[in-house]
């Protein structure tokens, strides 16, 4: 498995991430950004979530590696 990190200093909100990963990503009423699923990613999800990380404009989101050997990007 690999887990969602989220740098909420340099999130400003933008919803790229909700947009390419919905099933892991949810803006609230005040528009600030929650991980879903406690921040894991299934390997179902891993390539979508790969792709939403890669395209946040501020790099406020970065996967890592849990202790499964599962690997991060």
């Amino acid at each position: 498995m690999v887990e969602i990190i989220h740098d909420r200093n340099r999130c400003q909100s933008i919803g790229v991430c909700e947009s390419m990963a919905p099933q892991n990503f949810e803006f609230n009423d005040a528009n600030e950004m929650t991980v879903l699923n406690n921040g894991t990613v299934g390997a179902e999800q891993l390539d979508q979530v790969r792709e939403a990380v890669a395209g946040c404009p501020n790099e406020a989101l970065a996967l890592r590696e849990t202790d499964d050997g599962a690997v991060g990007a």
